[in-house]
């Protein structure tokens, strides 16, 4: 855990607070995702069934402020970011 402004704490795990400040952005494992979601959208569209992909944001997206200066994501490009382009 790290623990940001006024005790606010963020999970470390699966480098989330990092990603979350674009310091670590894994193009490939995006890629995958974005590969899988569209396969599966294909198959079920062949059965006319929509599919609908939501995906959440994280503490440190929400509460950016509260994270200490490192962390902080000040216009750097993020996973999500590659993710909706793609």
């Amino acid at each position: 855990m790290l623990v940001g402004r006024d005790g606010r704490m963020f999970y470390l795990g699966d480098d989330l607070v990092r990603q979350s400040a674009g310091l670590v952005v894994r193009d490939e494992r995006v890629a995958e995702t974005v590969d899988m979601l569209t396969r599966m959208r294909d198959e079920l569209k062949k059965r006319g069934i929509k599919f609908l992909v939501a995906s959440p944001p994280n503490s440190a997206t929400i509460y950016n402020d509260d994270l200490p200066v490192w962390a902080q994501n000040k216009g750097r490009r993020t996973e999500y970011d590659l993710f909706l382009a793609e």
